[in-house]
């Protein structure tokens, strides 16, 4: 049971965390868009842009990897710190390495875009990577520690730094470039800080080294292939959107696509956790625990996620209106058609989608998410042509669908898993019904879809939880009223930091 509290106040930091990261570009956006105008909000985004897809690869994947090493050897802290050791001056290594390599090409990036300012703001940005490199390794140490606590006080550390000093820049007339130089500071600050408290950790003589980073980095880099590929496969549809279609359709359909992946930061907050959690159990050889993790991970997904779908199902049209103004009913259906996909694959994939990764499947991983991703770009060039956004969002979902397929049958077939299909028959079975009575009742009755969200909540506590369950979502939920604001979380995480990383 203490075990079990653990993982869900893990997942609660988390979660915490990718909120607030998610949801940190909107003043960033607000100020540059209004201080500065849309040519250098243009700017600040190519900016990033680039720095985000570079990181994509600069590092790889050597901290998805030791994640891994790390939890399979929880217990033997002389290991633990020659990997982080390990992991840590090789990435700054690399990332002293490609400062002058990206400063250097400033001057491509910028003609290549023909946008001739972007040249200083490349050479700013191009200072970021040692740091950002010492700033993801800490991470990954915390995460493969399961110190959930420790990692979302980093990530949350970086982006409100970020938006403070953004925002300070602005107001003292640094520019656009003030905005690049706000990203470069909080990352030294975070990532020096988080060393720091991470130092009882490092060590300067590591035994075989070479040997060791050969390992990890060979690891890694499969990760970061699969997952590089599997980034690329999700921005397929708008890219094929924007080739065949208007810039106003592109607009419609982002907005669609933007609200459907809002539901996925929940589960990839609960992978956080099981990726580290299943590599340790398998390392261990405890099928028991690792079946159990995968199951829980997603029945417990599957009872918070399906009213959370249902609700924005029934109320699409009125979020979009909400939240974008009139203009945009065009985005309806292809949120609709989108979720199909993307709920069921944040329901049953994306709580365990690193399983693969923790038994030491990574090319398998790869394999699944290149085969996908060549049947969504056909689909794309099939279905967008003669039916527009409606076609991308079809080869979209169609696309999700495969995913959780394949990820499943490999889990099964290879590691095993168990899963409690008529559990799942069941609640699907509830949820289509839901959804058929709302349209037959009348779906433009904002009463009837709260009827029947409420009666899914009733139904999923009442039938689909067992007893044990109860008693232990009761007893979070009580001990979770002393950090019932988001505030008060954050500040515990902070308040506790300075003495997590003492220990394993």
């Amino acid at each position: 049971m203490r075990l079990a509290k653990k993982f869900a106040f893990d997942v609660s930091y988390t979660f915490i965390a990718a909120l607030i990261l998610r949801f940190s570009a909107i003043p960033i956006t607000i100020f540059l868009g209004r201080l500065l105008g849309a040519d250098d909000l243009g700017l600040y985004r190519m900016v990033l842009s680039i720095y985000n897809l570079s990181v994509l690869f600069v590092g790889i994947g050597i901290p998805a990897a030791m994640i891994k090493f790390i939890a399979e050897n929880i217990e033997q802290r002389d290991s633990i710190k020659s990997t982080y050791s390990t992991c840590l001056f090789s990435l700054l290594l690399i990332g002293v390495a490609i400062v002058p390599v990206f400063y250097g090409l400033s001057g491509v990036f910028a003609e290549t875009f023909q946008m001739p300012e972007l040249e200083a703001l490349i050479k700013v940005i191009a200072f970021v990577f040692p740091f950002w490199m010492a700033y993801d390794a800490t991470l990954g140490l915390l995460n493969g520690l399961r110190m959930m606590k420790g990692y979302a006080f980093g990530q949350i550390s970086q982006a409100l730094l970020m938006v403070l000093l953004t925002i300070l820049f602005l107001f003292l007339d640094f520019g656009v470039i003030g905005a690049v130089y706000a990203i470069v500071l909080s990352y030294i600050v975070t990532s020096l800080m988080l060393v720091y408290l991470a130092r009882s950790f490092i060590q300067t003589r590591i035994a075989d080294f070479v040997a060791r980073i050969k390992q990890i980095a060979g690891f890694g880099s499969q990760i970061m292939i699969a997952n590089a590929v599997n980034t690329i496969n999700y921005q397929a549809d708008v890219v094929f959107v924007g080739y065949f279609l208007l810039a106003a359709d592109v607009g419609y359909y982002a907005v669609a696509a933007s609200l459907s992946r809002l539901l996925w930061v929940l589960p990839q907050s609960v992978q956080r956790i099981t990726y580290p959690s299943l590599s340790e159990y398998w390392a261990h050889n405890d099928h028991a625990l690792f079946n159990e993790v995968v199951n829980k991970a997603i029945q417990y997904t599957a009872c918070i996620m399906t009213p959370m779908v249902l609700f924005v199902i029934f109320y699409s049209k009125d979020i979009i209106s909400l939240t974008m103004g009139e203009g945009f009913e065009a985005s309806v259906l292809p949120l609709l058609i989108l979720l199909v996909g993307g709920s069921i694959n944040a329901i049953i994939q994306r709580p365990i989608g690193s399983i693969l990764y923790a038994i030491g499947l990574p090319t398998l991983n790869l394999k699944i998410f290149s085969s996908v991703a060549i049947l969504n770009i056909i689909l794309n060039i099939m279905l967008i042509p003669p039916f527009g956004i409606i076609g991308a969002a079809f080869a979209t979902s169609i696309t999700l669908l495969l995913v959780t397929a394949l990820v499943m049958y490999f889990a099964q077939r290879i590691a095993g898993v168990q899963l409690d299909l008529a559990w799942f028959i069941k609640l699907g079975g509830i949820a289509s019904l839901s959804a058929a009575l709302f349209v037959l009742a009348g779906s433009y009755s904002i009463a009837t879809g709260a009827i029947i969200v409420a009666a899914n909540v009733i139904l999923i506590w009442t039938y689909f939880l067992e007893t044990s369950d109860k008693h232990y979502i009761k007893s979070i939920v009580d001990e979770m009223t002393a950090h019932l604001y988001v505030w008060q979380g954050i500040k515990a995480m902070y308040a506790s930091m300075s003495g997590m990383v003492k220990k394993p």
